[in-house]
């Protein structure tokens, strides 16, 4: 008795693991991809951080911003309102670091940031915190 395959198994047996791991391929991005549409999008995450705000739950909507943050380090909403949240919580420190971290340009959000930027703002915060 020989133990030996015919090359039509030994094709066979590559085939199949050649499909099963097709399927595996295909069963890790469908999962990857229901992972991906179950993450809520960055508009929807600074959305619910306003709301948090809004609701007096800085230390929430900081957290929250923080996730979009993580996506999109530039977002201009998102910048302002974490340096709001931060503010708000009295981290003013923080709070410059968000302010001066918003990019110049035109929007609306970014009219609450210029104070953030001028020369010798953290000196009179600091200054006021001090007993």
């Amino acid at each position: 008795m020989s133990t030996d395959s015919t090359p039509t198994e030994a094709i066979s047996y590559r085939s199949r693991w050649r499909r099963i791991g097709f399927f595996v391929l295909l069963l890790l991005a469908v999962i990857f991809g229901a992972y991906r549409l179950s993450q809520p999008d960055t508009a929807t995450l600074t959305h619910r951080a306003e709301l948090e705000f809004i609701r007096g739950e800085h230390d929430q909507a900081l957290e929250t911003v923080e996730q979009v943050l993580i996506r999109e380090p530039d977002q201009t909403a998102a910048l302002v309102l974490a340096g709001d949240a931060s503010f708000a919580m009295q981290q003013f420190d923080q709070a410059l670091d968000y302010y001066r971290r918003v990019p110049a340009g035109s929007s609306k959000a970014e009219i609450h940031a210029p104070h953030g930027k001028r020369r010798g703002c953290r000196i009179r915060f600091s200054s006021g915190l001090e007993t």
